[in-house]
Order: C-alpha cells, then sequence, then structure tokens
C-alpha cells in the first residue's frame, strides 16, 4: 500500500533541522540530539557506520537521538545525518565525535550579571566551549540571543521592563552533553519608586455617593482620609490600582476632606474631596399676631420666608388668603367679612412645610363697639339721648365737626333703616319717622368703627 499526501492550496511543504551542529565524547554510546520540524514525510541517514540513529523516517515534527562507538583514536572524527522530504532541499547535521585525551569543555565568563530595569536592558557573559550546548532562560521577561550552540559566543540578554520597585532574578542555564551544566544568575534592578494619583480633586454631590481615583504605584502604599464622613474601600496596597471613596448625605454647607496617600521614597500625594452642601430648609412667618379691621374688606398681609415649598391653610370661612401654597419668598394677604357681632372673633393661619417646624399666625377681628362715651377724645358725641327724633353730632366738646363721615342707623334686628352724611354744615339727624325704642348708630373715622345706642322717645 503507498499512502499519497496533497497539499491544499496554503499549504507550503517545509523541513528544517535543529541544531545543525553536534559534539558527542569519545566514550562508546555517546549520545546527542537534533530535532526535525515539518510537514511532510522525511528520511534520515547517517554517512557513518559508527553513528547510529534513533529512527530512518518519520513524518511532520520529530527527534532524533544519534549515537557512537567508542572512537579509539586520538583524533575527532566526523559524520553528516542527513534528512530529506519529498523534493525538498536537503538538511544536514554535522556530527563531531572527540578523540581519545579530548574532553568536552563549557565555561561561562561570569556565573552573576545585572541588568537595568528599563525595557530592552542589556547584558552578556561569554561562553566557551568545544561542544554542542543549550541555553535556557527560567524567566519570561529575559530573552536570549541563542538558544543552541556547537563553539564559543558571546550571549546577549535582553530584559523586558521591571515596573516594580524591587529587583528581580532570572537563571540561565547552558548544558552540554556529559558537562556539568553553567548557571548564570540575572538580577534586574528595581524601577524607582513611584506614586502617582489621577486627580488631585474631585467633587461629589450632597447626597450619599462614591466617587475614586486610581492609584499608579510601584511600591506599597496606604491612603488615610482625615474626615470620617469620607470612607477609604481600602486603605493600603501594592502597585496601582484603584481607591474608592464613600461619602454620606451632607445636610449642611460644602464641607472638604483631604485624603493622603504615601509611600516609601515618594512625595505623599494630596486628594482633596469637595462634597456639594444640602440647604437647610426653613420657613418663617413676618408676624405669629395680628388684628384686623371689623368691616367687610378689611385685609392684612404677611410675609414668609422659606427655601421650600409650603402650603397655607386659615380655619374659619370668614377669613380668606390670596394663596394657599407657595415656594420661596412670598407675601400673603388675608382678607376678613364683615364681623356684625360685638363679639371679637378669631382665626389661625397654619403654613406648613417638609422638615420644618409649622408656623401659626393668630387673627383677631373686634366687633361692634357698644359702649357710649361721650367725652372720650376723638369721638363723635350724639345728643340729645333720648332723643325726641333730632339728634345731633358733635366732636371733642365741640359743637364743629373737623370732617364727614357716614353715619348708619339699624334697628334691633340689624336693619338699616337712616343712612346719611354727617358734616359741619349738617349735623343733625332726623328720627322722627322711626317708631320709638332702641337703634344703633354706626359711624366710621379713619379706622375706627364705632357704634352707639340711641333711644327715641
Amino acid at each position: 500500500m503507498v499512502i499519497v499526501t496533497q497539499f491544499g492550496q496554503n499549504l507550503i511543504p517545509t523541513l528544517t533541522v535543529s541544531p545543525s551542529n553536534l559534539s558527542i565524547s569519545a566514550d562508546a554510546n555517546s549520545s546527542s540530539n537534533f530535532t526535525i520540524s515539518s510537514n511532510v514525510n522525511w528520511t534520515v541517514s547517517s554517512s557513518q557506520s559508527w553513528l547510529k540513529l534513533s529512527s530512518s523516517s518519520g513524518s511532520n515534527n520529530g527527534n532524533i537521538t544519534v549515537s557512537a562507538t567508542a572512537n579509539t583514536a586520538n583524533t575527532a572524527r566526523t559524520a553528516i545525518v542527513t534528512v530529506t522530504g519529498q523534493g525538498l532541499p536537503a538538511q544536514t547535521v554535522t556530527v563531531k565525535q572527540f578523540g581519545q585525551g579530548v574532553t568536552p569543555t563549557l565555561t561561562v565568563s561570569r556565573n552573576s550579571v545585572i541588568i537595568g530595569a528599563a525595557n530592552g536592558s542589556i547584558a552578556r557573559f561569554n561562553i566557551t566551549t568545544n561542544t554542542n550546548w543549550v541555553a535556557i532562560s527560567d524567566k519570561t521577561w529575559l530573552t536570549l540571543s541563542n538558544a543552541v550552540g556547537n563553539s564559543s559566543i558571546t550571549m546577549t540578554l535582553t530584559s523586558r521592563e521591571n515596573t516594580s520597585s524591587e529587583s528581580r532574578v532570572a537563571l540561565v542555564t547552558v548544558s552540554g552533553n556529559g558537562i556539568t551544566p553553567q548557571v548564570v544568575t540575572v538580577t534586574q534592578s528595581g524601577a524607582a519608586p513611584k506614586l502617582s494619583i489621577s486627580a488631585t480633586s474631585i467633587n461629589l454631590p450632597k447626597e450619599a455617593s462614591v466617587g475614586g481615583i486610581y492609584i499608579t504605584s510601584n511600591i506599597n502604599w496606604t491612603a488615610v482620609s482625615d474626615k470620617p464622613w469620607a470612607k477609604l474601600d481600602n486603605s493600603s496596597g501594592f502597585g496601582s490600582s484603584s481607591l474608592g471613596i464613600s461619602v454620606e448625605v451632607n445636610p449642611n454647607t460644602t464641607r472638604t476632606a483631604t485624603i493622603t496617600v504615601s509611600g516609601t521614597g515618594v512625595t505623599p500625594k494630596k486628594l482633596t474631596v469637595v462634597q456639594d452642601g444640602g440647604e437647610v430648609s426653613y420657613m418663617n412667618v413676618s408676624s405669629n399676631t395680628l388684628t384686623i379691621g371689623r368691616t367687610a374688606f378689611s385685609s392684612k398681609s404677611i410675609t414668609v420666608s422659606s427655601n421650600i415649598s409650603w402650603t397655607a391653610t386659615c380655619n374659619q370661612p370668614w377669613l380668606t388668603l390670596n394663596c394657599f401654597s407657595g415656594f420661596g419668598d412670598k407675601m400673603v394677604t388675608m382678607l376678613a367679612t364683615e364681623n356684625t357681632s360685638s363679639d371679637k372673633r378669631e382665626a389661625t393661619i397654619t403654613f406648613t412645610g417638609l422638615n420644618v417646624q409649622q408656623q401659626f399666625v393668630s387673627i383677631t377681628q373686634s366687633g361692634i363697639s357698644t359702649d357710649i362715651n361721650d367725652n372720650a377724645e376723638d369721638e363723635i358725641v350724639i345728643y340729645p339721648n333720648p332723643s325726641k327724633g333730632i339728634i345731633y353730632f358733635k366732636q371733642n366738646d365741640s359743637n364743629s365737626i373737623s370732617r364727614m363721615f357716614l353715619v348708619s342707623v339699624y334697628d334691633i334686628t340689624g336693619k338699616t333703616v337712616v343712612e346719611k352724611r354727617i358734616n359741619e354744615s349738617n349735623k343733625e339727624l332726623d328720627l322722627t319717622l322711626l317708631e320709638k325704642g332702641l337703634y344703633f348708630v354706626k359711624f366710621q373715622l379713619d379706622n375706627n368703627v364705632f357704634v352707639k345706642k340711641i333711644i327715641l322717645e
């Protein structure tokens, strides 16, 4: 049976070997190996009978071990191993076997190397040998210029950046057949300590909220808040990290806290946290007691000083308000109906707002005055009383009247029976058409209303 493999359009046949040179000792059964990297079928052959191969054919990738019989001569001898595959160029590996009295050697120029912290830093050491060797780094951050060889070279080491402030170590091991491996300790310096923060100030709202910054560092650090209301989610850390800051509700004025982030060998960094203030709610009234006129449409005003929404209610129907709600500062005007009773009456306006103390305003309205005091200063005197029907008016014990005023006469049922304007030229009131009995005479001077009794005989 013959197996035929046809490659696809994008598959290119390959065949390589590594390393291309090997050295082995003069002893019997001394050995070494090489690798085949391929995607085709291949065959392997040796040019010398003293060199045996672990396999003579295979496919794809493989590993071949070569072993020799003893070399009894004093001089070295050489064999060529040829690898061929499906029309590709043949690959060869040269195998040298030392003669008697020749010992394989492998040394390095130094066993410790220091390399810089920066990315791409370079250090070197020499490999002196007469045999093939393999070199391996145990850390991925350190790469080698040569992984294999069969002669003396200068090995170049290249490092990635060390972002930490602490040094780090890698081991490079160089080994050969039958030879004690050589180990080179490579120490990479730590970076200079650094510490920075993404912002020097942040502003947070008055509500309970969370903010934060980013700390860029390569050292251990600590963070401290100087105010208990600004809390940190981490008080310490190493390297770069986020730092969360939570604040409580601020019911008062704007406030400030300082967060200090510090570490060894660096200047401390300070973050200012500014939290907006929550304006304190308030509501006041300009007066808590008022007196309003007895007559209809008497009015008074009061000023509400506030920074919130509020409502106003009145417990009496005879007193109405021009508004029953508002926001902030506002003037509230109240309007009274006439008090036809001789008794005073009272009303209460209640102002209410959220999270503030209620404000109460007591309103007093006087009743109809029934006092008879002919000698009271600034009052109008009615005479004679009792009267046969004609009554006269005078002021301040004088027969003169200084200003005009309206006089209304009511019977005992409250019905208006006579109205007349009184002045200096007309100071009398004719009630002769009224029946005998008790009547009330009402008149107003300035803001004062007077009611007097009059008896007709």
